[in-house]
């Protein structure tokens, strides 16, 4: 062969392949999209949807490969781990939005129907509590405890508050302590008021009373105290209602009050 002909043929480029696995790829353009969703739990569902794609394209550009169609295995290797991760993310995701949905349910039928409370022992009697089939809630009288969940509560007999200013008002002092051992939460709005005709007040702002209660968290072994006034001032027996949430449909405790 002519030394220029072979020269010409030693210096001629080699041709390099350009890798391709469009599989491959799609597989890695899904699973980032699914990690980033798999981070949020509320989106945790688009996670599993777009790993378990990108786990099946990143297969498939493996598969491609080993048959010489495509030339970039790497590519599908990736796509097949992220994919698994996202899959992952996006169960996580859903396990914790199925769990707090479902303490969600738990919370608000326990606000809306509230467990009775527990009249304290006096005398070493035992508890009285309401029976399970019995929707009544036992009446204790003025100064008795009542127990409703982590809060011990008192209720003192009624007093006319009078201002020259606004209509009269009946008051009760009422005493929270808390024997649980977390925080407890206390409302003067959690209190109502049944009078002699049946008619419930809800608790209305104390004009002139020295220490209205008002409200706030109370820490294990704490003690609070204050008065709950009611728009209310005709003379007979009272029931005092108390529910330790404004949705409760029917109160914990009650006491039977005189003015």
């Amino acid at each position: 062969m002519p030394d220029g002909q072979r020269q010409s043929t030693e210096h001629q480029p080699h041709y390099q392949p350009q890798p391709r696995n469009g599989f491959g790829i799609t597989a890695l353009v899904l699973a980032l999209i699914g990690l980033v969703f798999g981070l949020i739990p509320f989106t945790g569902f688009i996670a599993l949807i777009l790993g378990a794609l990108a786990v099946l394209f990143g297969l498939l550009g493996w598969a491609r490969t080993r048959r010489g169609t495509a030339n970039n295995p790497k590519m599908s290797a990736v796509g097949t781990a992220l994919g698994a991760i996202a899959v992952a993310l996006g169960i996580w995701g859903i396990v914790i939005v199925f769990q707090a949905t479902d303490q969600l349910v738990q919370d608000l039928d326990q606000a809306v129907n509230p467990a009775p409370g527990v009249i304290a022992p006096v005398d070493g009697a035992a508890p009285v509590e309401a029976p399970v089939e019995d929707a009544s809630i036992p009446e204790a009288p003025a100064g008795q405890t009542v127990s409703v969940g982590p809060l011990d509560v008192t209720a003192a007999d009624l007093k006319l508050l009078t201002d020259e200013f606004t209509d009269d008002q009946l008051c009760s002092a009422v005493e929270y302590r808390n024997v649980g051992n977390g925080t407890a939460s206390y409302n003067s709005f959690d209190w109502k008021l049944q009078d002699p005709n049946g008619v419930i007040h809800s608790s209305g702002i104390p004009f002139g009373a020295e220490s209205p209660l008002n409200s706030g968290q109370l820490a294990p072994g704490g003690t609070v105290s204050g008065d709950v006034c009611f728009d209310a001032s005709a003379s007979g027996a009272y029931q005092l209602q108390y529910a330790s949430s404004m949705m409760a449909a029917t109160p914990q405790a009650t006491w039977a009050l005189q003015h």
